[in-house]
């Protein structure tokens, strides 16, 4: 009888992975969709500010690039500050949508 408890741990084994990884792909299938879905929808509104692009400097700073009112503002976002680095009109070969 010893091998077949073996046998039973191994199969026990194999199907817990296997449940573990049809739960990370479910999630990451759900994800993926709701993203899409949230992306769909701000492509449909016309939103007054929208961000062009975002740049991670380190672990707390960024460089955000956004559009409000056809300006273009560049600012440095920090957990303590925000901080306008430029501001100039907004034309489409600024946009890098």
């Amino acid at each position: 009888m010893e091998w077949y408890q073996i046998l039973q741990a191994v199969l026990s084994l194999v199907f817990v992975v296997g449940l573990l990884l049809l739960c990370l792909w479910l999630f990451k299938f759900c994800e993926q969709k709701s993203l899409k879905l949230q992306f769909s929808r701000l492509q449909k509104n016309n939103r007054h500010i929208h961000i062009i692009e975002k740049y991670m400097l380190d672990t707390k700073n960024k460089i955000v690039l956004l559009c409000c009112d056809d300006i273009d503002y560049l600012l440095l976002l920090s957990p303590t500050h925000t901080q306008v680095l430029s501001q100039k009109p907004h034309t489409e070969n600024n946009n890098h949508e």
